[in-house]
């Protein structure tokens, strides 16, 4: 058994107890407070996640006009992310695509694929002049009335 099923927290404290770092920030609050001072306080950034089927779809979703809003949509499908945030010195958006790697590399493979050979002009006639020669053998053996393979 687990140190973590005798109500040890790994990450400081006993469940339901403040952690050092908890305690000291609360000492510190106090005594800003006391000072007269408010204590800064950082605005975190807010995920917000939804499932889309295409990259089309999240480039048009709407999203809301707050810099500390971060909008996750993932393509489970596609195996991609696409992450979109509001710009405030723009007033637009950012954009970001990530692919999973298994998928950038087939992209890169399919890429380097040399491109396809294609039949000569000399070689279409050989192989109707082939094609005619088989079905004139194939009428002869029909007339004749021949059924089996000479």
């Amino acid at each position: 058994m687990t140190l973590a099923g005798y109500g040890y927290n790994p990450f400081g404290g006993m469940y339901g107890q403040p952690t050092p770092q908890m305690m000291a920030q609360q000492a510190y609050a106090q005594q800003m407070q006391g000072m007269g001072q408010a204590m800064p306080q950082q605005a975190q950034p807010q995920v917000i996640t939804r499932m889309v089927t295409s990259r089309d779809e999240a480039t048009t979703a709407q999203i809301q006009f707050d810099a500390n809003v971060i909008n996750v949509f993932l393509n489970l499908g596609a195996g991609e992310v696409y992450i979109k945030r509001f710009n405030p010195n723009t007033g637009g958006a950012i954009f970001d695509d990530f692919l999973h790697p298994s998928k950038l590399q087939q992209m890169v493979q399919q890429q380097a694929k040399p491109a396809p050979e294609y039949a000569t002009v000399e070689m279409v006639q050989a192989l109707e002049a082939k094609v005619g020669e088989l079905a004139e053998a194939v009428s002869a053996k029909r007339k004749r009335g021949a059924t089996t393979d000479e």
